[in-house]
Order: structure tokens, then C-alpha cells, then sequence
């Protein structure tokens, strides 16, 4: 279940799918399910990095 508490990101930083699962609360089978139009990534498909400012817009979508 994904955290109920707005998660603490900085909008300009960029996470790994490993620190995007502990912000969110998920688990990376989670993650990978979520469609790149709802949180996109950048960087090669093995090398994933989400955006702060995209987590925290995924997080208030997903949340409402």
C-alpha cells in the first residue's frame, strides 16, 4: 500500500527505482506496473531514474 504521508523529495533530484520504492511505499513489481505516462523516467530502461517533481505529482493522482 502506497505511504499516506506527502513523500519528502526534492523536485529537482532523481531517484532510483530502489529509493522511488521506499518513497512511495511499493514494491518495484509496483513500480515497473505503473504506465510511463502516470510516472515517467528518464535514462535507459536498466537505468532508471525518476524525478522528484514526478513522484510527487504520481504520488497526489494516486492518493485522490
Amino acid at each position: 500500500m502506497m505511504t499516506s504521508e506527502i513523500p519528502n523529495v526534492a523536485k529537482t533530484g532523481r531517484y532510483t527505482v530502489n529509493k522511488t520504492c521506499e518513497i512511495l511505499g511499493i514494491s518495484r513489481t509496483t513500480l515497473y506496473k505503473i504506465p510511463t505516462a502516470l510516472l515517467p523516467f528518464s535514462g535507459e530502461k536498466h537505468h532508471r531514474r525518476y524525478h522528484g517533481d514526478k513522484i510527487l505529482r504520481y504520488w497526489f493522482l494516486a492518493t485522490r
